[in-house]
């Protein structure tokens, strides 16, 4: 497996930076290199109906983290159904990238994108494939790795069904011995805002851990137990 920088993440990331909603969006934005050359580049665009709409979304629909990632790479079909909620946003979006090149900014990136991606493949994935297969005892039909320069971190998401479960805060628990620097209480802090059953949640990873059955039917068989103990310490 080869990391890949995407052109649609990436058009959404500028999207989302160009609405300046950080305390929401929590960008890496410490690559002041990218930030540079994206503000060069898209400044006359800042107040563009694409960012606008981004904007309004963000502040009133909660459309960060993984919801604009979905989208984007949703694109296409959001386009074509004149009934998706998204689908003004979608339509802005196209113009944006139109109107502002974006096509070929993406291009005069390509050396950075480069030197980053040499970096990320020279680590070693097919162990943590392996963990992640492991973990959940099966294997999911493909994987995929999206680097993002500015993209925050929403931790990892794997797929049964059509429920996506977040096990980032678990992964790091288990493997804390090799990210002593990681700070696991502010990281329940941080989650919990957005989520504030995360501890629930985890609680389930851990009995999870201790069965034998695949992810997917543990959950199948747990989620309404789970559900109604939220619900009345609620």
């Amino acid at each position: 497996m080869k990391a890949e920088i995407d052109k649609r993440v990436e058009l959404v990331q500028i999207l989302l930076y160009l609405a300046d909603e950080q305390e929401k969006t929590i960008q890496y934005l410490e690559n002041k290199s990218y930030l540079r050359s994206i503000s060069d580049w898209f400044l006359p665009y800042k107040d563009h109906a694409a960012v606008r709409v981004t904007k309004e979304l963000v502040r009133e629909d909660n459309f960060f983290h993984i919801r604009p990632l979905k989208a984007v790479l949703d694109l296409e079909s959001i386009l074509n159904d004149d009934s998706h909620v998204l689908n003004p946003w979608a339509r802005e979006t196209v113009r944006f990238a139109r109107e502002s090149r974006f096509d070929e900014f993406f291009h005069t990136q390509k050396e950075q994108y480069g030197k980053i991606l040499d970096y990320v493949n020279s680590c070693d994935f097919d162990t943590w494939i392996s963990y992640v297969e492991n973990y959940f005892r099966s294997k999911p039909k493909e994987f995929h790795l999206i680097i993002c320069p500015i993209a925050g971190n929403y931790g990892f998401n794997v797929t049964s069904g059509r429920k996506e479960i977040a096990f980032q805060i678990r992964f790091m628990e288990v493997n804390h011995r090799l990210f002593p620097g990681f700070d696991i209480s502010a990281e329940y802090e941080r989650q919990r805002k957005m989520f504030i059953f995360i501890e629930d949640f985890v609680e389930f990873l851990k009995k999870f851990e201790k069965s034998r059955t695949t992810f997917g039917d543990c959950y199948k068989n747990s989620i309404e137990g789970i559900l109604r103990n939220v619900n009345s310490s609620g």
